[in-house]
């Protein structure tokens, strides 16, 4: 097609001129190049392309030369070879297929331009999937575009057989057929088209061979093509109502066909295109063939009787669903008796069939047998036969009346087994664990043991929609446990367990755990839910539960605070609880402790008694007291752990800082003494290492005691003739330096038998040596007056050295005796001797004693003081 358009743009050098050069998708050129052709002043050049989905318009101006133009474009259906025109215009050329078109313009003087132009191949073509129709004469095809460019809008344009037209992206409910499509854009720009059949498959077609055999049997085969390979075939006596409209169509909605009731064939071979079987009786029968598709045909065929062998059956279905009480019987005909007759599969063991025209095989359960049957010259009759049984009987039991009242009203729906049926109750107080056996008396009647029989009143009526339920109802059903026995016409019973509650209202017990331990999350709760009509939801409550049983659930894992729990029933009844879960006080321990360790304790407040305490010294990690105080604790970190009656744990921490260096404090016990008698230096609240005890007298500085570095030293005796005052301390090394405890002052009481001169600076500085000072003393002391009783040291320790008068040389005896005047040592003396003799004090407790020396003419006593 070729049209004008305005006059574009201004009078060119004229110029016959080829235009060459790629074209775009849209079809316009990149780089055209003009090519001279003669030096008329006519001009023809390339305005535009533009692609579409019917095909590419192409637009040429012409400038110059003397109108009117003759136009040449030769090549399509709608060329306009001869067309005349004005200067100036602009023409355009439609419908172009892809491919070259050469463009000649003469003037009215004869000088001519032109140019060719370029219409490429651009692929347009779309994909698809394409579902095909199942069935022959179906309407279920498709086709999905696959559209992979990302446009919107995009406008589609459907064509198809008988009329078809859609504007859908894709298209379903198709029958067989070649389909098109265009897809445009807003600005009618082609994004694709495309094009494809929507196939079916071949018309099932049914073809019946019929023969006789030479027994008179009438053998019958099948053969099947179309459709959809495998075929499953049956053969009906009567045809099922749905097929009755159409000998073809598709059997996608099953209902109310029951493909068991037909004769199923028994293919001869596996492989072969026939499905035959042997010694069909003679009647009308509709063969049904069904592909994989389940696209179905049928075809009625009439069997006359062949004059051979043949049988007449009744069949009996089960009683009861799943009970083996089906039965069938039959009579034989023609052929040569005698008959036997067998069933597979066998009912016994061990069967060898029936012999004679009738019979019956009975105690059968619901299923395919076949029946076959042998006269005397080996000619046979089998059939595929269908014991069938009833639908199971099954009864459920609903409650009807309103939700959440205190009438319960309730329905039983029954389905399956044979009516009439016959409803039976019995009532418990408690629930069932094991549902009773059912016996039934002579009259046929059924009872159970245990239960109450109960009359509920069932009415008649059938409520349900569905015809095939059968119902009766009971109102202000009183509440408990109940068995409902239904009774079908054959006896087939059913047994339910029935709750009617005491109202379909709901009543919810709680149970709980608080938290054990404050800021612990082992809280629980525990509902039981009562009435209503179960199952039961839980619409509000706690995030982690567990529904331990029809009527119960467990919260777990709960921090204190308030639960507010909301169950409904089946109904749509409701319940609301709240449940407040507490925790105890946090053990809140109270510490004190001296930070050098004297001492550490707590009192406890909150959790729950009785505590149990453990001290742990976290640098031996051993339990190191479990009372509420512990002392003497040495530097290092510590944990008090405090539990409680429910297992909850505080801990604290404390840290025991080294002490300071400290002399500590110096004390005499006793601080007054006598001559010869010891006590101690005691220093307590030292911190040191080493200790070294010094004494000091007036007439000496300060002189360390030789071997006194115990904190508690015992002094050896001390000897004094005058009361001296002695000032005692102790020196403690620490950490390298030394430390002075505080001063003590010690008096020595002085003892007579001592001369005072030796109380001066050389002799105190061994007033801490016993031995030396004794050897001081004992010149002094051998002076002693004549006659008089001497001893010393007074006091004394383990011995004594005893003085004696000069007068007395013989027959000498020394007693010594306790304050209680009994004799504890005794010394002889005989002949003449020295004037001093050593006594043995060793055994002797700390006390006073008395010394006495006996002999001719002479009798004297001394007192004696024994320290330890």
């Amino acid at each position: 097609m070729i049209r004008s358009v305005p006059y574009l743009r201004n009078s060119l050098l004229c110029s016959l001129l080829f235009v060459f050069g790629a074209f775009t998708g849209q079809g316009q050129v990149l780089n055209p190049s003009l090519h001279l052709l003669t030096n008329c002043e006519l001009s023809v050049t390339m305005v535009s392309t533009q692609h579409f989905c019917s095909g590419a318009e192409a637009c040429i101006q012409i400038e110059g030369g003397v109108a009117p133009y003759i136009i040449t474009f030769p090549g399509t259906s709608n060329t306009n070879d001869n067309s005349t025109t004005t200067s100036g215009l602009s023409i355009c050329f439609e419908d172009l297929p892809p491919g070259q078109y050469p463009v000649l313009v003469t003037d009215a003087e004869g000088c001519s331009g032109g140019l060719t132009i370029s219409i490429p191949v651009v692929d347009y073509l779309l994909d698809a999937q394409i579902t095909p129709v199942s069935c022959y004469g179906g309407g279920n095809g498709a086709i999905d575009l696959n559209i992979y460019i990302d446009l919107a809008p995009l406008y589609f344009s459907w064509e198809g057989p008988d009329g078809f037209t859609a504007d859908t992206e894709d298209i379903a409910g198709l029958i067989a057929g070649y389909y098109s499509v265009s897809v445009t854009t807003t600005d009618e720009v082609c994004v694709g088209v495309g094009s494809w059949e929507v196939k079916e498959p071949d018309p099932i077609q049914i073809e019946v061979a019929v023969t006789t055999s030479a027994c008179g049997q009438v053998d019958a085969c099948v053969f099947v093509t179309g459709g959809t390979a495998p075929y499953h075939i049956w053969a009906f006596n009567t045809l099922p109502p749905q097929l009755s409209a159409s000998p073809y169509g598709s059997l996608q909605d099953w209902t109310g066909l029951d493909p068991a009731s037909g004769i199923p064939y028994d293919p001869t071979s596996n492989t072969g295109p026939a499905f035959c079987a042997q010694n069909v009786q003679p009647g009308t029968y509709y063969v049904l063939a069904v592909d994989a598709h389940l696209c179905y045909a049928w075809k009625k065929v009439e069997i006359e009787n062949g004059g051979g062998l043949h049988r007449e059956n009744l069949i009996y279905p089960a009683n009861c669903a799943g009970e083996p009480s089906g039965a069938v019987c039959y009579k034989v005909q023609g052929g040569t008796p005698p008959y036997t007759t067998y069933l597979n599969p066998v009912v016994t063991p061990n069967d060898t069939g029936l012999i004679g025209e009738t019979g019956c095989f009975e105690g059968l359960a619901a299923g395919m047998y076949k029946l076959i049957t042998i006269d005397a010259n080996g000619c046979s009759v089998a059939e595929i036969i269908q014991i069938k049984e009833p639908q199971p009987l099954k009864a459920e039991f609903k409650i009807t009346s309103l939700p959440c009242t205190d009438e319960v009203d309730g329905c039983l729906y029954v389905r399956g087994g044979t009516q009439p049926f016959r409803i039976f109750a019995w009532r418990w107080n408690s629930p069932l664990t094991v549902i009773p056996n059912v016996e039934f008396d002579d009259q046929g009647e059924p009872y159970v043991e245990g239960g109450d029989p109960a009359d509920l009143g069932w009415s008649d009526g059938n409520p349900s929609t569905d015809v095939l339920t059968w119902v009766r109802c009971a109102q202000d059903i009183p509440a408990g446990y109940y068995i409902i026995l239904v009774l079908d016409d054959h006896h087939c019973y059913t047994l339910l367990r029935v709750l009617i509650p005491e109202s379909t209202g709901l009543e919810m017990e709680t149970g709980k755990r608080d938290v054990s331990c404050n800021g612990a999350q082992d809280g629980a709760i525990k509902l039981t839910v009562k009435g209503g009509i179960p199952p039961y939801t839980l619409v509000s409550g706690p995030e982690e539960w567990e529904q331990v049983d029809d009527h119960s659930f467990v919260f777990r894992n709960l921090g204190p605070g308030e639960y507010v729990l909301t169950v409904t029933d089946s109904e749509g009844c409701s319940g609301t609880v709240a449940v407040i879960i507490a925790a105890p006080d946090p053990i809140i321990t109270h510490l004190d402790f001296d930070p050098y360790g004297e001492y550490a304790c707590v009192e406890i407040t909150g959790g729950t008694e009785p505590y149990h305490i453990r001290w742990f010294d976290l640098g031996s990690a051993m339990v190191i007291g479990t009372g509420k105080c512990i002392y003497n604790l040495a530097e290092g970190v510590y944990l008090l752990q405090v539990s409680d009656d429910n297992g909850c744990v505080a801990e604290d921490i404390l840290f025991i800082d080294p002490l300071p260096c400290s002399g500590g404090e110096a004390y005499a016990e006793p601080s007054v003494i006598h001559s010869g008698e010891t006590t101690y230096f005691i220093l307590v609240n030292y911190v040191g290492s080493v200790i070294q005890w010094q004494f000091k007298t007036e007439f000496t500085g300060w002189i360390n005691i030789p071997g006194a570095n115990e904190e508690v030293y015992e002094t050896p005796p001390l000897y004094s003739g005058t009361d001296k005052k002695i000032r005692v301390r102790a020196v403690v090394l620490c950490q390298g330096e030394k430390y002075v405890s505080t001063e003590t002052e010690l008096l020595i009481k002085g003892s007579n038998l001592l001369p005072p001169a030796l109380d001066d600076q050389a002799a105190d500085r061994f007033l801490f040596d016993p031995e030396r000072r004794l050897a001081a003393l004992a010149p002094q002391m051998l002076q002693a007056e004549e006659g008089a009783l001497k001893v010393f040291p007074n006091p004394a320790r383990d011995h004594v050295q005893i003085l004696l008068p000069s007068a007395i040389q013989e027959n000498r005896r020394i007693s010594v005796y306790n304050a209680a005047g009994q004799l504890v040592r005794s010394l002889e003396l005989e002949g003449p001797g020295s004037t001093s003799a050593a006594l043995d004090l060793t055994g002797l407790e700390r006390g006073v004693y008395f010394i006495r020396l006996q002999s001719p003419g002479y009798s004297g006593v001394t007192r004696l003081v024994v320290g330890q």
